[in-house]
């Protein structure tokens, strides 16, 4: 499901709220982001999650607390402040107030942390399907809203919270599509936000299945996420070779095989 990429895995389809107490309540948050309490035992949280195809969108409303990355998988949160002051560990950089963002790459070091009670709404987004330099140019999300292109992406990333389609339905995965869209066109303005050529993305998809077949976890869930995709659209590609996602995976198992052999 790809829904994997919530803090919470939420039930498809499903907009679901958490109530999160105590250290049991911050060990529940840090899945791919760890969470810790300026004071375990009265830490209080609230937490949204909606799941949309490739994305999800959360809204945390919590006490004190530092977070830092906890994630092997390659995510770019996109955090807002909606209430209380958010800090960066590096004293050069001023703390975040409400309306400003950042981004954040969980498969890289960062350490945010809220000395208050503090407010967030995140975008996570498969950083495959960004198709971003090595280096993620996260600060052109630290000022407020500055263009029709940035006011565009807030509304529709805050509509999340109050309304989206199902998870699993044509409509979600539409609204995935435009929102990676807007954020790519944001994190790289001189580049159209185009759909990635399809022999693209199944080249892609083979290079993962040749690399990891041997891993008994892969599967077309987790190539999806791999190449940046929904597992929808993967399985409509690979159809148009006349081969299934399973069946590429199962007839390349035993090709490996006899070559080491």
């Amino acid at each position: 499901m790809n829904a994997r990429v919530l803090t919470l895995a939420a039930s498809r389809g499903r907009r679901t709220v958490y109530s999160l107490t105590g250290v049991e309540g911050a060990r529940r948050l840090s899945a791919n982001v760890e969470v810790t309490p300026a004071d375990p035992q009265r830490f209080r949280a609230r937490l949204l999650s909606v799941p949309l195809d490739t994305v999800a969108y959360e809204e945390l409303s919590a006490a004190a607390f530092s977070m830092t990355s906890a994630s092997t998988q390659e995510l770019v949160r996109f955090i807002e402040v909606q209430g209380g002051v958010l800090h960066f560990d590096d004293p050069d950089r001023p703390p975040l107030r409400p309306g400003e963002m950042t981004a954040v790459d969980t498969g890289a070091p960062f350490r945010l942390r809220a000395s208050e009670a503090v407010r967030l709404a995140t975008l996570v987004v498969p950083r495959a399907a960004l198709r971003l330099p090595a280096v993620l140019p996260g600060d052109r999300f630290l000022a407020p809203i500055t263009s029709p292109l940035r006011a565009a992406w807030s509304s529709l990333v805050r509509s999340l919270g109050v309304s989206a389609p199902d998870d699993g339905t044509r409509d979600a995965e539409i609204l995935a599509h435009a929102i990676i869209g807007l954020t790519r066109g944001l994190l790289t303005p001189d580049a159209l936000p185009e759909e990635e050529p399809a022999a693209a993305v199944v080249r892609r998809a083979r290079a993962i299945i040749e690399r990891d077949y041997a891993d008994p976890s892969l599967g077309p869930s987790a190539i999806a996420r791999a190449v940046g995709v929904s597992e929808r659209r993967l399985h409509r590609l690979f159809r148009t070779e006349d081969l299934t996602v399973a069946q590429s995976i199962a007839s390349d198992v035993p090709r490996r095989r006899s070559i080491g052999s």
